[in-house]
């Protein structure tokens, strides 16, 4: 029986695909890993990013990471962690934490860290408000942004006017303000979202404590109880596929159907088309309000 070596590869180990070392290259250097990343446990985020990334597109995990480990350790300054590094091979995403293993510190940021959140516990439901404003507003700058276009030749008043700028300046002032905003709606993201599980996992705590026979799909369950704004999508679709097995239009919707498809198969008028399903009335999902 031959002896192995058990246990997690190091990320010295990967190797890049031959062939795509250029696209490799192309990552920032910040991104790659490094022989000192041997001595971190990394692992890959599958979850929420379970396709290769191409280059251009990590910054949609850069802006996340960034504003992760600012409100870690700088905002709402958690005592052992400092956010999340993150690192790319063969478009991969890998992360691994940043800890705080130094007494004297996390006793430092333990102080910090009860200023900070609990002010938020305690004005949670004005700071929310403010949220939610500050969101709004976010959306609303996107939304303003003029749309992308490129003339084959520059408008003859601009010339003539002097204007001194050409259309593709404009289209990089469009993108730059569009990842600002992208950015900051991560900051926004992560404002509630680690006191919350921080707020769960004290409420987990005390159930186990309590109750010690209580099972973990058991405390789930109370805090899945709560009326949040994130459950109304699904919530609206399940009443829009009660609406239509009540009307008898399941028929219309079949796999590899188009919602341009099956907008057009439901244009007949009759009772179970158009006209049916806008005078229909759903009942209620049970458990919702």
């Amino acid at each position: 029986m031959t002896n192995t070596t058990r246990g997690f590869p190091l990320p010295s180990s990967l190797k890049v695909v031959p062939g795509t070392e250029r696209a490799q290259a192309a990552y920032p250097y910040y991104m790659q890993f490094a022989p000192e990343d041997d001595q971190r446990f990394w692992f890959y985020n599958s979850m929420h990013f379970p396709e290769p990334m191409h280059a251009f597109d990590s910054v949609t995990g850069e802006a996340a990471y960034c504003a992760l480990g600012a409100a870690n350790t700088r905002v709402q300054v958690l005592p052992t962690t400092k956010g999340i590094d993150e690192r790319y091979i063969n478009g991969r995403v890998y992360i691994g934490g940043i800890g705080v293993t130094d007494p004297a510190e996390i006793k430092e940021r333990t102080e910090e860290f009860m200023q900070r959140a609990f002010y938020y516990y305690e004005h949670w439901e004005d700071l929310y408000a403010s949220w939610k404003t500050k969101m709004r507003a976010l959306i609303e700058d996107a939304q303003k942004l003029p749309p992308l276009s490129l003339p084959k030749y520059e408008p003859l008043e601009n010339v003539h006017a002097g204007l001194g700028i050409a259309s593709n300046h404009y289209l990089l002032d469009i993108y730059q303000k569009t990842l600002e905003g992208y950015f900051r709606m991560w900051h926004h993201h992560f404002e509630f979202l680690l006191l919350g599980y921080g707020a769960y996992l004290t409420f987990f705590n005390f159930c186990k404590q309590a109750f010690p026979e209580i099972t973990d799909q058991t405390i789930a369950r109370m805090v899945a109880g709560m009326e949040a704004e994130i459950f109304r999508p699904d919530d609206e679709l399940r009443k829009l596929a009660r609406s239509a097995v009540h009307l008898g239009l399941e028929k219309h919707f079949q796999d590899g159907s188009t919602a341009k498809t099956i907008l057009e198969s439901l244009k007949d008028g009759g009772p179970s088309g158009r006209n049916g399903w806008r005078n229909w009335n759903p009942p209620a999902i049970p458990g919702s309000t």
